[in-house]
């Protein structure tokens, strides 16, 4: 049991900008995602979203959007899903209410509640796309959904309580080429994944998905039950830190390879050719996807950049912020500490 990580999860529960209770839309929101795609109920998952107005409206502007092209107003929430599709439906919905209940992420130099977001988007992404037969993965895709946009709710927490130290696990994750978990376990004496989990069962999640985020750095330490939920999230991780998406405040150059499915001689990905094919095939959706959904400024200022896709395996990301900024930002993300 991780005492320092449960007092950090229990102080942020109890702390002024406390995490709410978990809504009961949010237990109906897990419990459709515990579902293969084909079993969810559509009307049930209409009155869901119809119980809430933000999440209406969110799914409606989607719809409407410019990514999803549609050629008349959609004005009702199942033409709405019947354009986006089930599947992509559910995964907004869920990213929207995650984003909406958890606190915002505290600016840092270099990084942001945007890049957090996106992050934690793309590993989502990433794990559901891994949930495939043909790869024999038999973990439920809407459970790798939810384990891959959660898996950093710990970060967030250090964020908010441990700033100080939280910047310097950056700044050595960076110097040393150090897992920022190893850098954590240094300074803090504990990880955001054992924060996060903590955080998740308090919220009484699946327990699957609680394991996921608590084992998917070292997938061997998991019980045997849910070696695979956490091997695929793991792989997922890797995929969206080295996809450029978003930024995980990682600085370790991770390789595919030594994750616990390239290493695995009973899964297909542990096969060079397959693992990289696949890699690739996900790098491409998730580009096409976010740069989609991006606004134009955005994608105005990634074109012009110069920016290609990453080869399967290579990780990069933004260089972290130098020691003396850091010092200058660690005490004015002090004020967020708690008391």
């Amino acid at each position: 049991m991780d005492n320092t990580a449960q007092a950090i999860a229990l102080e942020m529960l109890q702390s002024n900008l406390k995490l709410p209770p978990f809504p009961p839309i949010g237990s109906q929101l897990l419990a459709m995602n515990h579902q293969p795609i084909q079993e969810v109920d559509v009307d049930q998952f209409i009155r869901l979203i119809e119980s809430d107005m933000s999440l209406t409206t969110h799914l409606l502007q989607l719809a409407n959007s410019a990514y999803f092209g549609a050629i008349q107003k959609v004005s009702s929430l199942r033409q709405a899903i019947m354009h986006i599709g089930l599947e992509e439906s559910i995964n907004a919905i869920n990213l929207h209410f995650f984003r909406t209940i958890l606190p915002e992420f505290p600016r840092i130099e270099g990084f942001s509640g945007k890049d957090f977001w996106a992050h934690s988007w793309a590993c989502g992404m990433a794990n559901r796309m891994l949930g495939r037969p043909d790869l024999h993965i038999k973990s439920i895709p809407g459970e790798l959904y939810i384990a891959g946009l959660l898996h950093g709710i710990g970060k967030l927490i250090l964020a908010l309580t441990r700033p100080e130290e939280f910047l310097q696990c950056i700044e050595n994750s960076s110097s040393y080429n150090q897992p920022i978990v190893e850098a954590e376990l240094d300074l803090i004496g504990t990880t955001d994944t054992d924060i996060a989990f903590e955080v998740l069962r308090s919220w009484q999640f699946p327990e699957s998905i609680c394991m996921a985020v608590k084992h998917y750095r070292e997938p061997e330490k998991a019980d045997k039950t849910f070696w695979e939920i956490a091997a695929v999230t793991q792989f997922a991780y890797f995929i969206a830190n080295t996809s450029g998406i978003g930024n995980a405040m990682d600085f370790y150059a991770y390789d595919l390879e030594q994750t616990w499915l390239g290493r695995d001689l009973a899964s297909p990905l542990a096969d060079e050719a397959i693992r990289n094919r696949v890699v690739q095939d996900i790098y491409e959706t998730l580009k096409k996807k976010f740069a989609a959904m991006s606004d134009e400024k955005k994608a105005d200022t990634d074109k012009g950049s110069g920016n290609v896709s990453p080869k399967p395996g290579k990780s990069g990301t933004k260089p972290p912020p130098s020691k003396k900024k850091i010092s200058w930002l660690a005490r004015l993300l002090s004020l967020f500490r708690f008391r």
